[in-house]
């Protein structure tokens, strides 16, 4: 399946750091975050996401994004994605772990 330009371009700039800040108050007291997504860097390794860099993320967007969360934690690490023909090989994310 390939991906579809549109849907990506929706989920750009204002629009995700606004679906971001929207994740806090619709949890529970106790309620987690967990999130992987593609980094900047992943446009080096070219095994799946979107090729253009504001649609991927860097730690400082997230950690902004997600400052109100308690108990959380943020890495960015290179590790093996096989997920399909087009997600295959190394691969640069970011991984986070927040809680509410």
């Amino acid at each position: 399946m390939g991906h579809n330009r549109d849907y990506f371009s929706s989920f750009s700039g204002r629009v995700k750091k606004k679906i971001h800040r929207q994740i806090y108050p619709a949890l529970k007291k106790g309620g987690k975050l967990v999130l992987e997504a593609y980094n900047k860097n992943q446009i080096e390794f070219k095994t799946g996401g979107p090729m253009t860099r504001d649609l991927l993320y860097s730690k400082q967007e997230l950690l902004e994004d997600f400052a109100a969360f308690e108990n959380f934690e943020i890495n960015e690490l290179i590790r093996d994605v096989h997920e399909g023909a087009f997600h295959n090989g190394k691969a640069a994310v970011v991984q986070i772990i927040g809680e509410k």
